[in-house]
């Protein structure tokens, strides 16, 4: 197959087309048939190498971790999860809102206006980040805080406890998902 992959950290330059082995997947994994994939802010931390400290990569590396798409192969002690299962993917880090932090910087550096979640306590640092827009979380639920709003990238960071999110499920795992539904606010 072909892919975009990098051999070492850097900047967009370290980024090449080429063959790639076809994915098997090993004790544990699914291999996805992609139909559709996101570039969310935190590739680039994690390609420039800013984030080696919360997520390592092995070299070469295919960026991108949200996407959409339906399962082809399944391995040895997966349970729950068939070939041809639609699926939704995001990228499952979050390390005490570090990554979050580099996220809108990133972003608001590539031009965006940033939207972040948060509680009271992290408003200012994510105010001194570059977020334009804080949603305090603990005080509206995400869905409805956000409704009737337009995002052209929306980025879902795992938490570090057994919280659940709105739809009931643990944020930044792999949910079975209705291949026509929607993943966040229209955009």
């Amino acid at each position: 197959m072909k892919a975009v992959r990098y051999h070492s950290h850097g900047g967009s330059d370290v980024l090449v087309y080429e063959d790639a082995d076809r994915p098997v997947a090993g004790p544990g994994q699914v291999v996805v048939k992609v139909a559709g994939a996101a570039f969310n802010p935190a590739d680039a931390g994690i390609r420039g190498g800013y984030l080696q400290q919360v997520f390592p990569v092995a070299f070469p590396h295919i960026p991108g971790y949200d996407l959409s798409g339906v399962i082809t192969e399944v391995g040895q002690g997966v349970s729950g999860w068939s070939a041809g299962d639609a699926v939704v993917a995001f990228v499952p880090i979050g390390v005490d809102g570090a990554v979050g932090g580099y996220a809108v910087q990133l972003a608001r550096q590539a031009g965006a206006t940033v939207t972040a979640t948060g509680d009271p306590r992290s408003a200012g640092r994510l105010r001194s980040y570059g977020a334009d827009r804080i949603i305090d979380h603990t005080a509206t639920p995400l869905l409805q805080a956000a409704a009737g709003q337009r995002f052209d990238v929306v980025l879902s960071l795992a938490r570090r406890h057994n919280e659940t999110d709105s739809t009931g499920g643990h944020p930044g795992e792999h949910q079975r998902r209705d291949p026509s539904a929607r993943t966040g606010p229209p955009g």
